[in-house]
């Protein structure tokens, strides 16, 4: 009866010791939550009932998501996926033209900040915690953030590079005129009534990044004043092309004296007349100053603008042997 007794018991305690390994951990999260992170609802505190867990992986549910584990300061330390032993870290975290960041600075509390999201769409995550018995997800949707907003642009005029003296051709013409015994004539008259002035933008690096400009300024790009020239001098008046794109063409007038010219051509002379315009072209630096409406974030973009126009014409008659 005895030995009975202690077989039982024995077997008692082998059953307490299986229930205690697996089915009385403490469940550190009962409740996933389900995160929707916007620009006016930055923060996410995720509390949890005990501290036997650890951050083990954070992915995109799309997009391939880059992230730098750093310590309790935000200094990078060389840390992977998983953390183990109840690690803390703050991990930022992004995706193109998108960041966020997770804080784990005790076991009882996980934080998530958003940052931007210029995607033009939700941007999701999951956080997946959790130690050797269990393993939990939490899903995370970034909501698309307003655009920034212009601030100011401000021209660097010592970088400033300018010519007016450059020639492109547009047409020419012959006039023969060997057969006959009377003077002729010819008018000028430009061929074309539209002569656009092209504008370019380059970042620093001397691309341009039209697509980067978008998300972080919206469709369409801002207006900013370019700089005119008059008198081969610079000023800023009421000239505004779409900020960051590649190639724009606005109107351009060439009021020219020349228009209506009469060239008279002798008898028994064959001319050729061409028509070029003069070019005037100029390359400067910028600085565009920027803001994000709600969380006030700064971001400056820089590089350079390309202006060229026809702003004159230039004719030359020449008498062909």
């Amino acid at each position: 009866m005895r030995n009975l007794c202690n077989i039982l018991w024995l077997s008692l305690c082998m059953c307490l010791a299986g229930c205690n390994n697996h089915v009385f951990i403490d469940d550190y999260l009962p409740d996933v939550p389900t995160i929707q992170l916007s620009e006016t609802d930055t923060v996410a505190r995720i509390a949890f009932k005990s501290d036997n867990w650890d951050i083990l992986n954070i992915y995109g549910t799309y997009e391939n998501v880059w992230g730098v584990i750093c310590d309790l300061e935000g200094k990078p330390d060389g840390r992977n996926f998983p953390l183990e032993n109840g690690e803390n870290a703050v991990i930022k975290l992004g995706y193109d033209y998108c960041d966020f960041r997770v804080e784990k600075r005790n076991g009882r509390e996980l934080c998530i900040f958003s940052g931007d999201n210029r995607n033009g769409k939700a941007f999701d995550v999951e956080i997946v915690v959790g130690n050797e018995y269990e393993i939990k997800s939490i899903p995370v949707s970034l909501a698309p953030t307003s655009k920034y907003e212009v601030d100011s642009i401000v021209y660097d005029w010592e970088s400033l590079s300018y010519s007016d003296n450059m020639l492109e051709p547009d047409y020419s013409v012959m006039i023969d005129n060997t057969q006959s015994t009377q003077p002729t004539s010819w008018y000028f008259d430009p061929m074309e009534s539209s002569f656009p002035r092209k504008i370019s933008f380059r970042d620093k690096s001397g691309w341009n990044e039209e697509k980067q400009y978008k998300c972080f300024l919206g469709t369409p790009l801002p207006l900013v004043v370019i700089p005119d020239f008059i008198d081969g001098k610079p000023v800023l008046e009421d000239t505004k092309v779409e900020f960051g794109s590649d190639s724009q063409q606005i109107s351009n007038v060439i009021n020219s004296s020349l228009v209506g010219k009469k060239y008279t051509i002798p008898p028994g002379e064959k001319w050729k007349i061409s028509v070029d315009y003069l070019i005037e072209q100029y390359w400067i630096d910028y600085k565009l100053y920027t803001s994000h409406p709600f969380s006030g974030r700064k971001k400056t973009f820089e590089g350079t603008i390309y202006s060229k126009r026809p702003y004159e014409f230039y004719i030359t008659p020449e008498k062909q042997e």
